[in-house]
């Protein structure tokens, strides 16, 4: 989006087309994540969810 209008402008069509690109970009950027070595590195805990929603705490001092 390198012009001067808005998305909300765009017609639907390319709407659609920047969505996809924003779906591929985020897809990429989340799939380079490595949060867990992250936070262990930095001596951090985390928490998450187990297959049953029960919650699980990570890393230090959990």
């Amino acid at each position: 989006m390198a012009s001067a209008g808005t998305y909300d402008e765009l017609p639907e069509r390319e709407q659609a087309i920047i969505r996809a690109e924003w779906d591929r970009r985020i897809a990429h950027r989340r799939g380079e994540l490595d949060l867990e070595s992250e936070f262990a590195a930095a001596g951090e805990s985390w928490s998450e969810s187990d297959d049953a929603g029960n919650l699980i705490i990570r890393g230090a001092n959990s």
